[in-house]
């Protein structure tokens, strides 16, 4: 599979292209086994600081003019898969890990659409008032997240890591509290039966057909097809049915 690359990771893409040829390096005398040498890769792509590879790929005690092959091998793969998801790596014959600048209108073509793209989007056709209050909002979310972190809200550990406290509940507002209890009066009852309905009787004072102690089951209001229907059947073995439980299908339209 054949990758592209922004100008920028363009770098991690050939230390990425380069990693079959160093695997298969053999060792010599200055580059020993599991170390590379340090004058044949991308030194550059190697990230300082906290929570980067440096200490890995140049970890002490090793050989002069090298460094580990394995923490290479990963820094690499691992610069290489953030690349790849933030598209500044992309695979040119794929459809979900393709450049997304490819699809980009032309020059010629956003000329002809500018208009209508415009209006569909709500856009201004001069971005500079729209990029300025864009710019004014970040800046103001910046400034509120660096007086966080002078109050020790935000603090970043040993290995990197940001941490942000707990942020402090907002009280609901009186109308929000109002609706809640007005939408909670406007619910309607609801009857949970915790003992069965009393039982339909008929007017012979005998329990209704279809009741638990009338001995039937209840007749399923989907009509049979012709010569296939039967009586209701019985719920229980000795349960016979009466001639009133048969009912005749309705006739056939045919």
């Amino acid at each position: 599979m054949e990758f592209g690359s922004t100008t920028d990771a363009a770098p991690i893409l050939y230390a990425f292209n380069a990693l079959p040829d160093l695997l298969d390096a053999a060792p010599t005398k200055k580059a020993p086994a599991k170390y590379l040498d340090a004058r044949k890769v991308e030194v550059d792509v190697v990230p300082h600081g906290p929570g980067g590879w440096w200490a890995q790929v140049f970890p002490a005690g090793r050989p002069e003019a090298t460094m580990d092959r394995n923490g290479y091998v990963f820094c690499v793969l691992d610069l290489f898969h953030k690349r790849l998801k933030h598209r500044d790596i992309f695979a040119t014959a794929s459809a979900r890990w393709a450049d997304p600048r490819a699809q980009l209108l032309t020059e010629a073509a956003w000329q002809s659409k500018r208009e209508a793209l415009l209006d569909e989007l709500e856009l201004p056709d001069d971005p500079d008032d729209l990029l300025d209050g864009c710019a004014a909002e970040l800046d103001a979310k910046w400034r509120y997240m660096a007086e966080r972190a002078s109050a020790g809200d935000i603090t970043v550990d040993a290995g990197g890591r940001v941490h942000a406290a707990a942020l402090e509940a907002i009280p609901a507002p009186a109308s929000m509290l109002a609706l809640r209890d007005r939408c909670q009066d406007m619910m309607p009852p609801v009857d949970i039966r915790t003992t069965p309905p009393p039982t339909p009787t008929s007017s012979t004072g005998r329990p209704a057909h279809g009741s638990p102690e009338s001995g039937a089951a209840a007749w399923s209001p989907r009509w049979m097809a012709p010569g296939s229907w039967s009586p209701c059947a019985a719920t229980t073995p000795d349960a016979t049915p009466s001639t009133s439980d048969v009912r005749k299908a309705p006739p056939s339209s045919t």
